[in-house]
């Protein structure tokens, strides 16, 4: 996972067409090793997305197009108190990219209790205004979930 996280970061340096190659299996390695069954593993992969997603422009689209946005949100429901924790850091960091935000809009009407969840398990990471904002107006105005269910609506 280390050596992942850091031919992501070497391939910035790197000239001609081969960075953009390094980095795609740099990522690509990343979200493999998040799809361990090792909790350990899953935690450290998280965290070194949850490292990228924040510091590197480009990574957190990268990261949506291989399916990781999927995979962090599972791993909100982990067992493992340090692999939700990390998930909840990765996840916060990754809503500040449009992509991100809209699956993790569509799981959270899917889940409503998934929310919470990313909440409660968000240490010291960032989550994006815009999509608290956004998850809040889906609440107002009592957007159905996508689950089949209705949200309940307050009638004032």
């Amino acid at each position: 996972g280390h050596s992942a996280f850091q031919v992501i970061i070497l391939a910035r340096v790197m000239t001609g067409e081969d960075h953009v190659l390094v980095m795609a299996q740099g990522i690509q390695i990343l979200y493999q090793l998040l799809q361990s069954e090792n909790e350990l593993i899953q935690e450290l992969a998280a965290n070194n997305i949850a490292s990228l997603a924040h510091t590197r422009a480009g990574i957190p689209a990268a990261l949506v197009s291989v399916g990781a946005m999927d995979t962090l949100i599972e791993l909100l429901f982990s067992p493992a108190e340090l692999v939700r924790s990390s998930a909840a850091t990765a996840v916060g960091y990754m809503t500040f990219n449009r992509g991100a935000m809209r699956i993790l809009l569509t799981a959270c009407r899917r889940k409503p209790d998934l929310f919470q969840i990313l909440q409660d398990n968000l240490a010291t990471g960032k989550i994006s205004d815009v999509f608290i904002r956004e998850w809040e107006y889906c609440l107002t105005v009592g957007l159905p979930s996508q689950s089949g269910q209705f949200m309940p609506v307050e009638h004032r």
